[in-house]
């Protein structure tokens, strides 16, 4: 089981021309292949969001596309792995920050009560 680090994902998406580029494309040639298992935490999903969208200037759209594609992966075995699914969906749906998309992804599918004063969250999870 490898747990994977935002470093990894970013370079792989920024396709900078260098070593570090190369050793994060092939690792996720493996994970396509099915040859490792890995684990891709909220908090790295979260990071890398904001690095690829506000450093590198990608449309939130295509980041949301690339962590889905690395999330959909079979290999990727995170026991919440439906709901960062669900979070990056919401996310693409509405104007809301990446955590506050998680809150609504647990509230939506584990049922949970969320506090919070942010109201564009409040319209999305239950109180």
């Amino acid at each position: 089981m490898v747990l994977v680090d935002a470093n990894y994902i970013i370079r792989f998406f920024s396709k900078e021309p260098d070593e570090h580029y190369k050793k994060s494309k092939e690792f996720f040639e493996d994970l396509a292949r099915a040859k490792v298992k890995v684990i891709i935490s909220e908090g790295v999903l979260m990071e890398c969001f904001f690095v690829l969208s506000k450093f590198y200037k990608y449309p939130k759209d295509e980041v949301i596309e690339m962590l889905t594609t690395i999330m959909n992966f079979k290999n990727v075995v995170n026991e919440d792995k439906y709901i960062i699914l669900t979070a990056l969906s919401i996310l693409k749906d509405k104007n809301i920050d990446f955590i506050d998309a998680l809150l609504c992804a647990k509230s939506k599918l584990l049922g949970y009560e969320v506090k919070s004063f942010d109201k564009d969250l409040k319209k999305c999870v239950k109180n």
